[in-house]
């Protein structure tokens, strides 16, 4: 199967970004979200909501912990994935040189970790509902998200395995995240008065709230960035 495959020159990596793709296509109208399954410096594997046909050329906007990185690339194949989202195999075929230093740098910082998932600084007003209690609900801010889970402060201190169900309130309207607590900030377990930092794990996400949680973390920081020198021209279609 090696027509099938992103070039196996390069080492791939378990790293997971969320991302905007734009087919260059005429029908094609806006970005659509997703995620990379695995990262390496000639391709990714994807998961998208809709299956593309091989050979398709398609823009990548990837969302990294710090600059976006974009890039150019093709599909070579695709195939079936859990929750409803599609595997794709995507070889780069033009990327700019700063693009290239960006990626390699996120390869080696991040390319030992498994998995790897973006944690991004991101301050949105959540609130929590304690499953299996009558508590009212409690209100906070989170302190940065991520494909599996995001970081919080609370007024009160929850302790570990309290199952939650979260709801962000983003640009695009309440987000539903389920999870569980799996640690809180120990030093502030006892007669804190501040806020309390907590670590929230998701648990099973359906697709259109896996795809939502891209966008959200693609979306939000290219509204808070200055735009960059080399996001102006340097990709051409």
């Amino acid at each position: 199967m090696a027509a099938a495959s992103v070039d196996q020159r390069f080492t791939r990596y378990p790293i997971v970004l969320p991302l905007l793709y734009t087919a260059r296509t005429p029908a094609q109208n806006g970005a659509e979200g997703g995620w990379t399954h695995n990262l390496s410096e000639g391709g990714a594997c994807l998961l998208l909501p809709e299956r593309l046909p091989p050979r398709l050329r398609l823009h990548l906007h990837l969302q990294t912990d710090g600059a976006p990185l974009e890039a150019e690339g093709r599909v070579i194949w695709s195939g079936k994935i859990g929750s409803d989202l599609v595997r794709h195999g995507v070889a780069i075929t033009r990327i700019h040189a700063d693009h290239r230093l960006l990626l390699q740098d996120l390869l080696l910082s991040k390319g030992r970790i498994r998995p790897a998932g973006v944690r991004l600084s991101v301050a949105l007003p959540i609130m929590c509902r304690c499953k299996g209690q009558a508590r009212p609900p409690i209100h906070g801010l989170t302190g940065d998200i991520g494909r599996g889970g995001l970081s919080l402060a609370l007024p009160d201190a929850l302790p570990p395995a309290t199952e939650l169900v979260a709801t962000l309130r983003t640009p695009a309207g309440p987000l539903t995240l389920p999870g569980t607590v799996i640690w809180v900030e120990a030093s502030k377990l006892r007669g804190s008065r501040t806020s309390i930092r907590h670590g929230l794990q998701f648990t099973v996400l359906d697709a259109a709230v896996v795809l939502a949680l891209a966008r959200l973390l693609t979306v939000i920081p290219l509204q808070s960035q200055l735009p960059q020198p080399a996001e102006a021209g340097l990709l051409l279609p």
